[in-house]
């Protein structure tokens, strides 16, 4: 090396952006993130889902336990099964339901909106970081609809003759299901990213190597192998 190879500066080389780098950013994912970072966490939200959740759960349980028994009673099902479309439910069924779950209502939009966003969220992230599967949402009530629906539940609760009248606004919540409508809409996208968050930090175990459970494994998610087959004949020699 010469002596002026030596004062010389190095020239540097930009390393050009791999293309994971690059991101862009919808006015949807860019709305979802204005609306967490805006977010102010109320604990008592929490609080009330979880004592909610319990209460509206265990009736949504029963009204379906009920109407499946109602199939198997001549009086029962004449009344309830009478549309082939969509299954009868009564002002009193309405009222119980009105009553047990109109806490957890209170707050399960917002947490439902809250999963929404946040799977936003990770869409308008580099491309070689986790996300959950995306899933499109199911479109929710703004706020100012979603009070006058809780509105209408609440007046179910306290006075049956007013839940005929808020079927409409009540039937955009209530579902003949385990799960409230919102839940049930939403559950595979609060399971993805709920499942997510929880594992963020966990290192993948290291998979055991053994021929005999890679081969169980195998044929326990094949569906063609959950069927019996009789074995086949002795060729002859």
């Amino acid at each position: 090396m010469t002596k002026n190879q030596q004062h010389q500066p190095k020239k540097m080389t930009k390393k050009p952006a791999a293309a994971g780098d690059r991101i862009t950013v919808t006015a949807l994912q860019k709305a979802a993130i204005e609306r967490l970072v805006a977010l102010k966490w109320n604990k008592n939200t929490y609080d009330v889902w979880k004592l909610g959740a319990s209460m509206c759960f265990y009736r949504q349980m029963d009204l379906v336990k009920g109407a499946m028994c109602s199939y198997c009673l001549n009086s029962e099902n004449a009344l309830r099964w009478a549309d082939q479309n969509k299954i009868y439910v009564s002002t009193s069924d309405y009222e119980g339901w009105s009553a047990a779950c109109y806490e957890y209502l209170t707050v399960s939009r917002t947490l439902v909106s809250i999963v929404q966003d946040i799977q936003e969220l990770f869409q308008a992230q580099p491309k070689d970081v986790e996300r959950p599967t995306y899933i499109k949402p199911k479109p929710i009530a703004n706020e100012a609809d979603y009070k006058e629906i809780l509105k209408d539940v609440a007046s179910c609760k306290e006075n049956s003759t007013t839940c005929e009248s808020g079927q409409a606004s009540i039937a955009k919540v209530f579902a003949m299901s385990v799960l409230p409508r919102m839940d049930l809409e939403n559950f595979k996208i609060t399971k993805e990213v709920v499942n997510l968050i929880l594992h963020m930090d966990e290192k993948p175990e290291p998979k055991k190597k053994s021929r005999r459970l890679d081969y169980l494994y195998e044929n326990m998610e094949s569906s063609q192998n959950r069927v019996l087959q009789s074995a086949k004949p002795a060729e002859p020699a």
